[in-house]
């Protein structure tokens, strides 16, 4: 019986897919951590040339930014791989475009350099559900040669992506794998309904302007509260702070 797709938002789409000269052949599942928050705008924004099929927000909740049956741009350079895994090993010797090889999961955070404890407890019930998922579907083992980290890829840039513990690998590779071999899989719950005091402004649209590496030059806000019925935006820059709220609806 196939595992029952997770609930997905396919409502975010990123620009930076494919255009690769090989075939995609999904063979792989590859764990990264973003290494900040608000990343959204960044992996859909053509100024990033960067994108990853998923991204795993801190509540859980999962974005589907390029399909996995398309390219994503998310591996980036080969530096020192780690050939004691097969599957890097042979892509090695086939000279094949990583990216078109495996099915990127970002997670949103920061990385715990192997300490553990990088994602919240919906991030990692999110990720079971949707590694799980993505094995039945393309029919890979549900092992560490098959789900890898980024830092196997590439341990000169970046050797603590996503920095998960030893102990965390084995834990959650051992749920997707028994997941995968029980056939049957809940989809991914919505994330619980933000709580906030009356009045509170509830974020409806937040946009970024990027400058290089993800540096934040420009931000909107615009809100809805609740109690006023009304909607309120505000503006920030990075030399004059936040503006005043205003009225716009």
């Amino acid at each position: 019986m196939a595992l029952q797709r997770p609930k997905i938002d396919d409502t975010h789409q990123s620009p930076n897919r494919d255009g690769y000269a090989g075939k995609r052949k999904v063979e792989a599942i590859t764990w990264h951590i973003t290494q900040g928050t608000n990343s959204l705008s960044w992996l859909c924004s053509p100024a990033s040339s960067a994108s990853s099929n998923y991204l795993i927000a801190r509540d859980g909740y999962i974005f589907e930014l390029v399909p996995p049956d398309h390219d994503a741009w998310a591996n980036g350079a080969v530096c020192k791989p780690d050939t004691t895994n097969a599957l890097i090993a042979k892509w090695q010797r086939e000279g094949a475009n990583f990216n078109q090889r495996t099915v990127s999961i970002e997670h949103e955070g920061f990385t715990s350099s192997g300490q553990g404890g990088a994602l919240t407890a919906a991030q990692v019930d999110a990720t079971v559900a949707l590694t799980a998922w993505l094995c039945d579907r393309f029919r890979l083992a549900p092992d560490q040669t098959h789900i890898m980290g980024h830092y196997e890829i590439d341990a000169c840039n970046r050797p603590n992506c996503p920095g998960f513990s030893a102990g965390e690998w084995s834990t959650w590779i051992g749920r997707v794998a028994r997941l995968v071999g029980g056939g049957t899989s809940a989809p991914n719950p919505p994330p619980p309904p933000f709580q906030h005091d009356p009045g509170f402004l509830d974020p409806l649209i937040d946009t970024f302007d990027w400058e290089g590496a993800g540096i934040v030059v420009y931000r909107k806000i615009r809100v809805y509260n609740d109690e006023t019925a009304r909607f309120y935006e505000r503006e920030w820059s990075g030399s004059m702070g936040y503006s005043a709220w205003e009225i716009v609806g």
